[in-house]
């Protein structure tokens, strides 16, 4: 996992790290050939300068990037909570930033951490197409793990909750109350936990015998928080009341399903009930204390750490703790 140094770039052409340090930067007493055999040299090498350099003490940083869709969103405090308490027990800082689910984002905070030369990346990828920022993290060999999304046909370390069997777990309590039109609202771009509920849901309703209708899925909510889930139920609302219950792709969503179903005159759960999926912070003093799957956030950063930090030091031994299986956690509002 050794990264390209100056002394590498000098040993390949026979002179000094003091004379490339100069070609590199442009500085006088380079001749023009050797500056721009430096600079080709520097670029096959995949070479990036380390602007974050050593600290006061002398020693390297020992630092880990971070970039999570949103740090905001309480399911991310928990999981970065999750991250600092490996990263600390190992000695190591963190480095978060935020890609607010934008590819172009992401690259650029990317490309900051790379020249920071952080001993290691956490990642949550924007969208499926952030294949080629994998890629540019293994052109740098910087080591990396991925938290609760995967990229497609691709095999990358990601640490997650198994979000399929926490829909099941959903649906499964949903029919148990006797509910049979279960709308479904997720997220208008797709990411893998958007897949696997979807999943989920669907399986508990075949175990039943039972079909679940299209028309009960919604991929409307252009923001995941808890103006796109009320948006999105307002809108919904205008033309059916055909479901006696939402299960929300999560809290935020559902904070936002229940404010539009009481705006509306509607009783939850009596003539509504809503699941959501993730129990943060606020699910038990929301308007309706929110009936929801819990997906263990401290483990899924503490884990994901864990494996960083074996990947860092040469370690990697596979042999990891799970992540805890979802659970259900019954309030009021189902």
């Amino acid at each position: 996992m050794k990264k390209a140094t100056l002394r590498d770039i000098a040993a390949l052409l026979q002179t000094t790290t003091k004379t490339v340090s100069k070609a590199l930067n442009d500085q006088p007493g380079v001749s023009p050939e050797l500056r721009d055999k430096i600079k080709l040299t520097a670029e096959e090498l995949h070479y990036v300068p380390n602007i974050f350099g050593r600290g006061l003490s002398g020693k390297p940083q020992r630092t880990i990037g971070v970039v999570l869709p949103e740090n905001a969103n309480p399911f991310y405090s928990f999981v970065i909570k999750g991250l600092e308490q490996e990263a600390t027990d190992a000695d190591y800082s963190i480095m978060l930033c935020n890609s607010n689910d934008d590819l172009e984002r992401e690259s650029k905070v990317l490309r900051v951490l790379i020249e920071k030369h952080v001993d290691g990346i956490i990642l949550t990828p924007a969208q499926p197409r952030a294949n080629q920022h994998i890629e540019l993290l293994q052109r740098q060999k910087i080591p990396y793990v991925l938290i609760n999304r995967t990229i497609p046909g691709h095999d990358y370390p990601c640490v997650k909750a198994d979000s399929a069997a926490g829909a099941l777990l959903a649906g499964q309590y949903l029919l148990d109350k006797g509910h049979r039109r279960i709308l479904h609202l997720t997220r208008a771009s797709s990411v893998i936990a958007v897949e696997e509920r979807i999943q989920g849901l669907r399986q508990a309703f075949q175990e039943r015998g039972l079909n679940w209708s299209p028309d009960d899925l919604s991929r409307t909510c252009q923001e995941v928080s808890v103006e796109g889930g009320y948006v999105a139920m307002r809108e919904i609302l205008r033309t059916r009341r055909d479901f006696t219950a939402v299960f929300a792709f999560n809290d935020m969503l559902a904070f936002g399903v229940m404010k539009a179903i009481l705006e509306d005159g509607l009783r939850i759960p009596d003539e509504v009930a809503v699941m959501g999926f993730d129990n943060v912070l606020f699910s038990d003093v929301c308007l309706v204390p929110l009936t929801t799957v819990n997906q263990n956030h401290i483990a899924i950063g503490a884990i994901a750490m864990q494996v960083l930090l074996d990947k860092i030091h040469g370690a990697s031994s596979g042999d990891y703790p799970p992540v805890p299986a979802p659970y259900l956690v019954i309030r009021r509002s189902a």
